[in-house]
């Protein structure tokens, strides 16, 4: 047989626009210089010459399409580096080049779709001739259509028939009519919604080979941002398929400003530390960030949210933190993974280890330590809020346990029953507005017998216990909760190890109502159940601690014998300590 292929009879212009599309389907590089133009600031249309990071990451994405034959990819980067330019080039690639490929790309609100179909359309008109496809109509700002315009001429020679969409997010409604063969999600943490987006554009992604997904985003406390944040975490982990670019803002040309001739740049310790910490990071860099804080009013948590030094330092709330985030920065370095993960019976309290339990357990009860649950009741419905509740140490701060999942308030009450009787008979404080007041019933059912005593009178000489248990939230009693929070958290004085709480007090932000008064909430869709699980235990370790007054000590005694039967001779003269354990002297000072 002859090894020689004889191409005579072959279109030398067709050999040649064969040849262009297997290398551009193989070569991602090759295709964005030769075939894709955009426009610049400074030139205007000009080539896609990728430069430094999106050079590194257009390789990676190579390095995907051949290993795994799909590329999955999160780019999380500063304000305007060209991210949704690069998003958009690999995507036009996929759509341009084959046939029956449906693009979907979502972007934050109707001027940015405008200006993301603008970017789409510019690659398509300033393609070579040759490899332009028939374009059969668009719609201006929100969809293109490849395929033969001709009604007459279609059925014989119908084109590409491939179909991209540009849309907002809170106008999804989409995903049950087709298979998605690439998508890009702009600005993902923008999205003032993301329900539309898992019920409708998610399942219809395809898994097969060739098709793209690309998420991209700068930090932003939105809807959105818990599931981005999520991603990339996960991809951070080494879990799963999706791969992550952090973008520094520094390697962009544009954020530097040049020195003068003679000008002496004095930097101030933090700069001097952060020139240290990142290698590339120059002077010039420093000189434009002195420069856009000033036009910030001085304000760096909304810089740092915008040019981040790291992944971590982004995500400080535009309603700025309610904790010191260098403080909080500086427990990262102590989470670990729990020594043990279960699930606790509710029906027996039988804890038997699994992978997936609720229950995680950093350390275990030791005799003779007491101990304090602070607890958030919730509904109990799948796509509700999940309960929560945090075991700490009395006397050091220190995180034992942590209880996460969704289950009815009723029977929360019974896992905190267990919980506590696993630590020492820890006290326990559910907190009882709404689906609480379940919880905090049915403790009392089981005679539960060490549930927090309310105190009431707290701005008097003589704070007194009252009948009410548990802890009941109100905006001037969250105040409280955070205020201890903030004092312990900047005094070094709590030890936390979950990764889950470290990221919720990351997120827990202050904000200003409409009348001046000031709240503390969860940015965007983040949750704060373990938070407040969190705050309320430190919150009931301290009372024990302050309020140990004779009177009171009695008093409270007396309250809990006659609710539940006791026999005071259980408890040694502090109150509330089962015969033998420490007393409050020695309690004092554990402070």
């Amino acid at each position: 047989m002859n090894g020689n292929l004889d191409l005579s009879q072959y279109d030398p212009s067709e050999l040649k626009r064969a040849a262009k599309l297997a290398l551009f389907n193989q070569d991602l590089i090759a295709f964005f210089p030769r075939e894709l133009k955009i426009v610049t600031k400074k030139m205007g249309l000009q080539p896609f010459n990728p430069y430094g990071w999106q050079s590194d990451i257009l390789a990676d994405m190579q390095d995907q399409l051949t290993e795994t034959g799909k590329i999955r990819q999160l780019i999380f980067a500063a304000r305007q580096p060209g991210k949704t330019s690069l998003a958009a080039g690999v995507i036009s690639r996929l759509f341009f080049l084959n046939s029956n490929v449906h693009a979907f790309v979502i972007a934050q609100d109707k001027t940015t779709v405008g200006n993301i179909f603008d970017i789409y359309n510019t690659f398509y008109e300033n393609l070579s001739d040759d490899i332009k496809p028939m374009r059969q109509y668009f719609t201006k700002g929100t969809e293109m259509v490849l395929g033969n315009p001709n009604m007459r001429s279609r059925e014989d020679d119908p084109g590409l028939k491939c179909r991209l969409i540009v849309g907002e997010a809170k106008n999804v409604h989409v995903g049950t009519g087709f298979t998605i063969h690439a998508w890009q999600l702009s600005e993902i943490c923008r999205y003032s919604t993301m329900g539309s987006i898992k019920d409708s554009l998610i399942p219809a992604f395809s898994d097969g080979p060739n098709t793209v997904g690309i998420m991209e985003s700068t930090a932003y406390w939105a809807a959105g941002s818990v599931y981005f944040r999520n991603m990339c975490e996960k991809a951070m982990r080494g879990e799963g398929e999706w791969r992550y670019h952090f973008v520094p803002w520094w390697v962009q040309p544009e954020y530097q400003i040049p020195m003068m001739p003679g000008e002496k740049f004095i930097c101030d310790a933090e700069e001097s530390a952060l020139l240290k910490a990142h290698v590339r990071l120059t002077l010039e860099n420093l000189k434009w960030r002195r420069m856009k804080i000033d036009e910030l009013d001085g304000d760096i948590y909304t810089f740092r949210m915008s040019f981040p030094f790291s992944f971590e330092e982004a995500w400080v709330p535009l309603g700025h933190s309610a904790f010191s985030i260098e403080r909080l920065l500086e427990m990262k370095p102590y989470l670990k993974p729990p020594e043990r993960v279960c699930e606790i019976d509710y029906t027996t309290g039988e804890m038997y280890d699994i992978p997936d339990g609720c229950l995680s357990i950093w350390h275990e009860p030791e005799a003779g330590k007491e101990y304090d649950i602070g607890a958030d009741p919730a509904a109990g419905v799948e796509d509700g809020d999940p309960a929560a509740a945090v075991v700490i140490e009395r006397g050091t701060n220190r995180q034992m346990a942590e209880w996460r999942g969704i289950i009815p308030a009723a029977d929360f009450g019974s896992i905190l029953y267990f919980l506590g009787r696993y630590y020492n008979w820890a006290q326990v404080a559910p907190e009882i507005e709404t689906y609480g007041l379940a919880t905090s019933i049915r403790l009392q059912e089981l005679n539960y017998p060490n549930i927090h005593l309310w105190i009431k009178a707290r701005d008097t000489l003589s704070p007194k216990y009252s009948n009410q248990v548990g802890w009941a939230t109100t905006r001037n009693t969250k105040l409280i909760l955070v205020v201890l929070a903030q004092d312990l958290i900047w005094n070094r004085k709590v030890r936390i190890y979950s990764e889950v709480l470290w990221n919720e007090l990351m997120s827990f932000i202050r904000d200003v109502t409409p009348s001046g008064l000031h709240t503390y909430n969860a940015a965007g869709d983040s949750h704060d159940d373990l938070t407040m699980s969190w705050l309320i235990a430190l919150r009931i370790s301290r009372d024990e601690t302050a309020y140990r007054m004779e009177g009171e000590l009695v008093s409270k005694q007396e309250k809990i014998g006659e609710k539940y039967g006791l026999d005071p001779a259980h408890y040694d003269a502090e109150g509330l300590r089962p015969a033998g354990m420490r007393s409050a002297n020695e309690e004092m000072r554990a402070w």
